[in-house]
């Protein structure tokens, strides 16, 4: 592990040998600070969004006029985390190439749309003077087949009545 500024960075949890600008189907989930309970709570099965948590839905919706490149599949705002599908289908690119991931213009990929979806949601939090915050960083799944997209598609769309079974509930 190397040292940053005097102190522990924790590596990258992308794939160095993945481009995650090219054209491909990803599975995120990107978590509130601390586990907490920003987004609203699970009533009868259902997900019964606070008004932080209307804002980030309909900001999901909104990620494919930021990013014309993007398309958001399935998703669900959870009580304290969001899980969504989101495609990059960029014209005259190639789906799956493999490519080592460089530092540099992060523009066009998955990175890019999660700092910006992530950023609107602080930025609306902060007008509204609602404290939230962000967990650092977002876990993703590159989907590979059509057998982990239907896998992935049924735990977000069953998520909600599923809470119960969830260790954070």
């Amino acid at each position: 592990m190397s040292l940053f500024n005097n102190k522990y960075r924790i590596e990258s949890a992308r794939s160095k040998l993945w481009d995650y600008g090219s054209n491909a189907m990803y599975f995120v989930t990107i978590n509130a600070h601390s586990k907490m309970h920003f987004f609203g709570e699970i009533v009868n099965d259902k997900m019964a969004l606070s008004p932080l948590g209307i804002v980030a839905n309909e900001y999901l919706h909104a990620i494919p006029t930021h990013h014309s490149f993007s398309e958001v599949d399935v998703h669900t705002v959870m009580p304290n985390h969001i899980h969504a599908i989101i495609k990059i289908n960029k014209p005259h690119a190639s789906a799956g190439v493999e490519e080592v991931n460089k530092f540099g213009p992060q523009s066009g990929k998955l990175g890019s749309i999660i700092r910006g979806y992530k950023s609107a949601i602080t930025t609306y939090a902060n007008e509204m003077q609602i404290p939230f915050k962000w967990q650092g960083r977002f876990h993703d799944h590159i989907f590979r087949d059509e057998e982990a997209y239907i896998k992935i598609y049924n735990y977000i769309i069953n998520n909600p009545k599923n809470w119960k079974d969830d260790k954070f509930y």
